[in-house]
């Protein structure tokens, strides 16, 4: 589709054509123009001036007011995504009133190739000069750092390193955000109306899934009835997110010796909606070398460093080594076996799907998909003699259930049983302690103002004798 683009300098009231291209004008071309594109297109970069872009689109949108498109790349007729997602208008001109469009007529597409930022490339290349420091320091000095982020950022080396993490960090979560907003307010438009397009990426759970801007994107919903309602997938997507946090937390102990990565994630929530935005991998369904990608019906434990380093995280946060798969494709596996570990482009192995890492509690039966939204805490875990099997009450641990199951029935009783109480009684003393705290306080002040009554009234006599004796 063909775009004519009319520019308008600021000097003239934004209305008079600056610059006008004729039709012919291909979109992905203007937005190539700007590498920095936001969805608030200005072309300063291109002609040296301060002027902003208009996108007149007849077979798109029909007739159009200019009036409602000052300023930005038009994209629908939602007024609150002007200033909710693509910044505030300009200060000269007023705010633009919401345009009515077709709802039948198709959306000007988000397409950004060769724009694509490497969000886990550029996470990764952090870590791993985090992990020469550390090295080197642990070499030198003897002490592990790493994991003492107050003694690592404060070398003269790590510090810019630290800062960058967080830039990145906050960068991610900002487009993360902006682009989820748009996909999570178009949710049910049908799919020739979007702005960003779905892609089919394989995968029995979740709904739609995107892909813009370097970050992948998938619903938290229960398409399949795996989870017993969305309200379960929701849950399924923040277990994901603590899950690969927890591993994460692992490899910092371990970024010199383990070489493994993860990708960048976030959770949006908006209008009752969770959506998953994780940096987009280079990998295939080749590239898998651990865990099973179809159901267990392929099981692959192919590289003895990868297996050993996988065990190392699943001894740190104390899950039980078991075997998933039947006949040949029988493997020993230390963490779920829809975990998946591939090799990307790139050489280095990525770890995905972590939505059960950790093992689930004796299942609720009148809770559909309880094995994957009831789980326990890590730091429950920890607390434990023996670890647990993450595939425990669930069809992937069925080679020695008995024990498996039995150990986590042990695990499940020991919390209801033991640690809800200390929990419990551990709330009461300090409910004691504030309350003993607020009780001496009233009393403190109740003294001080019985203290402060009586002198006033010491002073209150000694001035009435005084006044006797003088009279």
């Amino acid at each position: 589709s063909t775009r004519e683009l009319v520019m308008y300098a600021p000097e003239e009231g934004g209305t008079t054509p600056y610059v006008q291209e004729g039709a012919g004008t291909n979109y992905q071309t203007v937005l190539d123009r700007n590498s920095n594109y936001d969805g608030s297109f200005t072309t300063s970069n291109v002609i040296g001036v301060d002027t902003y872009a208009r996108f007149t689109d007849t077979d798109i949108y029909g007739p159009v007011d200019p009036a409602t498109i000052y300023g930005d790349v038009e994209m629908d007729a939602d007024s609150s995504r002007y200033t909710g997602l693509y910044g505030s208008d300009t200060p000269s001109q007023p705010s633009r009133p919401p345009r009515v469009v077709d709802p039948n007529q198709p959306r000007m597409r988000w397409s950004d190739p060769g724009s694509e930022r490497n969000w886990s490339d550029e996470f990764q290349t952090l870590l791993e000069r985090l992990a020469h420091i550390h090295r080197n320091t642990e070499e030198t000095t003897g002490q592990n750092l790493l994991w003492d982020i107050t003694l690592l950022s404060g070398t003269q080396e790590s510090l810019p390193l630290m800062t960058q993490l967080v830039t990145l960090h906050e960068a991610f979560a900002q487009a993360a955000t902006r682009i989820g907003r748009i996909i999570i307010e178009e949710y049910g438009l049908p799919v020739a109306n979007k702005s960003v397009p779905p892609l089919d990426a394989g995968g029995v759970a979740g709904g739609e899934k995107y892909l813009a801007e370097g970050i992948f994107f998938k619903f938290a919903v229960d398409s399949s009835g795996l989870f017993g309602g969305d309200a379960g997938a929701q849950k399924v997507a923040v277990h994901e997110h603590n899950g690969l946090m927890s591993i994460l937390g692992s490899l910092m102990w371990h970024l010199h010796d383990l070489h493994l990565s993860t990708n960048m994630m976030c959770i949006i929530s908006h209008r009752g909606h969770k959506l998953i935005a994780q940096s987009k991998l280079a990998i295939n369904a080749g590239s898998l070398v651990y865990g099973s990608a179809d159901g267990g019906r392929t099981v692959h434990a192919d590289r003895p460093d990868i297996n050993s380093n996988m065990k190392t995280i699943a001894d740190i946060l104390n899950i039980k080594g078991h075997y998933v798969g039947q006949g040949a494709q029988r493997k020993l596996l230390h963490m779920p076996g829809d975990i998946e570990v591939h090799i990307g482009a790139d050489g280095r192995a990525y770890i995905l799907d972590t939505a059960r890492v950790f093992p689930p509690v004796l299942p609720d039966m009148r809770v559909a998909g309880g094995f994957m939204t009831q789980l326990f805490r890590p730091e429950f875990l920890l607390r434990l003699d023996t670890p647990i099997s993450s595939d425990a009450f669930t069809r992937w641990g069925m080679d020695n259930k008995e024990e498996h199951n039995a150990e986590g029935r042990a695990a499940t009783s020991r919390l209801l049983n033991e640690s809800l109480l200390e929990c419990a009684r551990s709330m009461d003393q300090q409910f004691e302690r504030v309350l003993t705290l607020v009780m001496q306080g009233v009393l403190f002040t109740a003294h001080n103002r019985t203290q402060t009554s009586t002198t006033n009234n010491n002073n209150n006599n000694n001035n009435n004798n005084n006044n006797n004796n003088n009279n």
